[in-house]
C-alpha cells in the first residue's frame, strides 16, 4: 500500500464502490481502501487533503510492537500516542461474503449465512478531509481498527463497524439503483397514471399542474400564501374560482388580469367587471379614505377622496362646481354664499333660478370681473355691502377697468374704490376715489375724491409742463366755516346759454377774487362795487404801480424830490386811478415813463401847494405799451 492524495482516494472509492448493483463490495476492497486511507493520513504527502493547522501536530512516523500489540504514532513536534490492535483473528464465518442493494437498503451476507442490513437515507460524496490536529488517539484508534480489517479476517461485529464506516465515508453513492419503475428519494421522479398516497409531507416546495378535488369541509393551508400561476399572454388570467355543485352547476371567480395588471370579478353569466381598490400606499402603510369623504375614481381602478363630504347633516362641495343642467330644490328657503369666485380666464360664476331672483354675485375679497350689465331686482332693489376701511397707504378697489383709451391715449389707472394716503394731507385720508389717469405716476388725467372734510374734482393737463391744473374743491376749515375753490387756466361762467346771470355775494358775505377774471357778456352788479386802494411806497425815487394787484392807488410825494411813475403788469382794457398828495411841508414833483401819454397842451404837473391833492386816471386799450392819462387838479376842499 502507499499514501494517496485526495483525488486518488476519490478515484479508488468510485472504482471499489460503484453506483450500481452489478458488482459486489468484498472485504478485500474494504481492506485495500482503508489501508490506503491510513497510509495517506500518516504520510506527510498531500497537505491539501488536511485542514490548515500547525505542522507540529501532523503524524510523521508509525511503528508496531507485536508483543504489546501497540502501534506508536510520532507527530512532527516529536510527541507520540499509542493505539492498541487486538491479536485474535475473527472466524471466517463472520466474514462478509456478499452484499446486495434494493432501493436504499443494503443487505450483507456473512460466511455463516447470517445477514444484516443498512438503510441509507441521503448519501454525499465520500471524499472528506481529516485534520491533522484531530489525529488524536480516539480518531486514530478507529483508523487503526480499520487497518486491522485490512490485515486480519473481519469478524461479523467488525463487519457491522465496516458497514457504519462505509456509510460515514459515503462509499456507496446515492444513485446505486437506476430501475425506472422504482421511485427514488434522492432524485427527480416522473409518475404517470393515478397515484394514491396516505400522507404526503413536503418540506421544500411542491408543484401541481392541477388539483381537481380536495375532500373535506374545511381546508387549512399553513403557508402564508396560496400561489397560482399566470403566463401572460398565453395564460392571461389566474385566480380563485368557485363551483356551485348544486342544481345550477354555475361558476364565478375572482381573477387577476396579467395584461392589465388588474383584479376582475367574473359572474355566473360571464359578465366581468374591475375590482376597485382604495388609495395606493406602501406595503404595510396603505392609505385609507377619509371619514365622511365621498370617494371618486382615480388611475388604475383606485378610489380616492373627492372634494365632496357628507357628515350626515351637511353635504359640502369643496371646489368649483359646474352644473350643466337645471338646478332644482324642493325647499330652498335661503342661500348662503361665503366664498364665490372664479379664475381670471372665465366669466364670473352666475347662479340662475335660485328662489325668486336671478343675477350674479360679486366676491368681496378678490377682483371681480363683470362682462354684462348688472342689476338687482326685488322690492327694495339695493346692494348692501360692508367692509373695513383700508389701512395706511393702502387701497381697496370696488372694481378696476383695464384697456381704457381716449384718442389713442391709454389710461391704465382706472380705479373706483376707497384709499388712505395720509402723506398727501386731508383730502386723501380714508377717501372714496374715482381715478382716471395715464398710470400711477398721475402725469395726466382726472379724479374725483370725497371724504368727511371735503370733496375735490381735479384734472391734470396732458401735453404741457404739468402746471395746467383745473380744480373745484370744497373744504371744511374746522372752525365752523367752509371754503369753495375754483382753479383753472380758464374759468368760464355762464358762457353756453343766453340770459345768464352771475350773482356773487349775499348779505354781508365777502367774496375775494384774485388774479385776472374774464367775464364774457353783460355783467350786472346789484349792489355797490368796492375796490381796494393800495398805498404806494417810494423806493429810490421810484413809485411802481402793479396793475395786477389793484385799480386804486395813493401816492404821497416827497418834499424837494421828483418821483418817477412806472406802471407794471399792465393788461388790456384796464382803468387805474391814482391819488397824488403833496406833503404837509414843502412840495414834490413827478415824472412819467415813456409808455404814459398825456393830452397835448395839458401836461400834468402836481399842484405846488403843500397838502393839496390831484387825481390821475390811467386807461389802457389793446396796446399795453400805451397808457393814456387824464387829470383833475387841486380838488376843492381837498386839503
Amino acid at each position: 500500500m502507499s499514501s494517496k492524495n485526495k483525488s486518488q482516494l476519490r478515484t479508488e472509492n468510485s472504482s471499489n464502490f460503484p453506483n450500481n448493483n452489478s458488482q459486489f463490495i468484498t472485504p478485500e476492497k474494504l481492506r485495500d481502501f482503508n489501508s490506503d486511507m491510513i497510509d495517506s493520513m500518516v504520510a506527510n504527502q498531500d497537505s491539501g487533503s488536511f485542514l490548515a493547522g500547525s505542522t507540529g501536530s501532523l503524524v510523521a512516523t508509525a511503528s508496531f510492537d507485536n508483543g504489546t500489540r501497540l502501534m506508536t504514532f510520532t507527530k512532527g513536534d516529536a510527541s507520540t500516542f499509542d493505539v492498541s490492535i487486538p491479536d485474535a483473528l475473527p472466524s471466517t464465518a463472520s466474514l462478509l461474503v456478499t452484499a446486495s442493494v434494493v432501493d436504499a437498503t443494503i443487505t450483507y451476507t456473512k460466511g455463516d449465512g447470517t445477514t444484516f442490513t443498512n438503510t441509507i437515507n441521503n448519501v454525499v460524496s465520500s471524499s472528506y478531509a481529516v485534520s491533522s490536529s484531530r489525529a488524536d488517539s480516539s480518531l486514530l484508534a478507529d483508523s487503526a481498527t480499520s487497518a486491522s480489517q485490512a490485515q486480519n479476517a473481519t469478524s461479523a461485529s467488525h463487519a457491522e463497524q465496516a458497514d457504519n464506516a462505509t456509510s460515514a465515508s459515503n462509499a456507496i453513492s446515492s444513485s446505486v439503483v437506476t430501475d425506472p419503475n422504482i421511485a427514488y428519494i434522492n432524485k427527480d421522479n416522473t409518475f404517470s397514471g393515478t397515484q394514491n398516497f396516505d400522507n404526503i409531507s413536503v418540506s421544500g416546495t411542491g408543484s401541481f399542474g392541477r388539483i381537481n378535488t380536495v375532500t373535506g369541509s374545511a381546508k387549512v393551508i399553513g403557508d402564508a400564501f396560496v400561489v397560482v400561476n399566470a403566463d401572460t399572454p398565453t395564460l392571461r388570467y389566474a385566480g380563485l374560482q368557485v363551483y356551485d355543485s348544486g342544481s345550477s352547476n354555475a361558476t364565478a371567480s375572482i381573477q387577476w388580469d396579467g395584461l392589465n395588471d388588474s383584479w376582475i370579478l367574473v359572474e355566473e353569466g360571464g359578465e366581468s367587471s374591475f375590482i376597485l381598490t382604495g388609495p395606493t400606499g406602501s406595503l404595510g402603510s396603505e392609505a385609507n379614505l377619509s371619514n365622511n369623504s365621498l370617494p371618486k375614481g382615480a388611475v388604475h381602478r383606485q378610489l380616492v377622496d373627492s372634494n365632496i363630504s357628507d357628515n350626515g347633516t351637511t353635504i359640502t362641495l369643496g371646489s368649483t362646481t359646474n352644473v350643466s343642467g337645471p338646478l332644482s330644490a324642493s325647499n330652498l328657503s335661503s342661500i348662503e354664499i361665503s366664498n364665490l369666485e372664479s379664475t381670471a380666464s372665465v366669466d364670473r360664476i352666475r347662479i340662475n333660478g335660485l328662489a325668486d331672483d336671478t343675477g350674479s354675485y360679486a366676491k368681496t375679497n378678490v377682483n371681480n370681473l363683470f362682462t354684462e350689465k348688472q342689476f338687482v331686482s326685488g322690492s327694495d332693489g339695493y346692494i348692501n355691502q360692508t367692509f373695513a376701511a383700508p389701512g395706511s397707504n393702502q387701497e381697496k378697489a370696488f372694481f378696476n377697468i383695464s384697456g381704457a383709451e381716449i384718442n389713442s391715449t391709454a389710461y391704465n389707472r382706472v380705479f373706483f374704490g376707497m384709499a388712505d394716503y395720509p402723506s398727501f394731507q386731508e383730502p386723501y385720508m380714508d377717501y372714496i376715489s374715482i381715478e382716471y389717469y395715464n398710470s400711477t405716476s398721475y402725469s395726466y388725467g382726472s379724479e374725483l375724491s370725497l371724504n368727511g372734510v371735503g370733496s375735490r374734482i381735479l384734472t391734470r393737463a396732458n401735453g404741457g409742463a404739468g402746471s395746467g391744473i383745473a380744480r373745484f374743491q370744497t373744504t371744511d376749515n374746522g372752525d365752523g366755516t367752509t371754503t369753495a375753490e375754483i382753479r383753472g387756466n380758464t374759468i368760464n361762467l355762464g358762457t353756453n346759454s343766453s340770459n345768464t346771470f352771475l350773482l356773487i355775494g349775499n348779505g354781508n358775505m365777502v367774496t375775494s377774487m384774485n388774479g385776472a377774471t374774464i367775464m364774457n357778456g353783460r355783467t350786472i352788479i346789484s349792489s355797490s362795487l368796492e375796490l381796494r386802494t393800495d398805498p404806494i411806497t417810494i423806493s429810490s425815487n421810484t413809485a411802481s404801480l402793479d396793475f395786477s394787484e389793484a385799480s386804486m392807488f395813493e401816492l404821497t410825494l416827497v418834499s424837494g424830490s421828483t418821483t418817477h411813475i412806472i406802471p407794471t403788469n399792465v393788461a388790456q382794457g384796464q382803468t387805474v386811478n391814482l391819488l397824488i398828495e403833496q406833503p404837509g411841508t414843502g412840495t414834490g414833483s413827478i415824472e412819467f415813463c415813456p409808455e404814459i401819454f398825456q393830452p397835448t397842451g395839458s401836461l400834468y404837473t402836481p399842484t405846488a401847494k403843500q397838502g393839496t391833492r390831484d387825481i390821475l386816471t390811467m386807461i389802457t386799450f389793446n396796446n399795453t405799451q400805451q397808457i393814456f392819462v387824464s387829470n383833475v387838479k387841486e380838488l376843492e376842499n381837498a386839503y
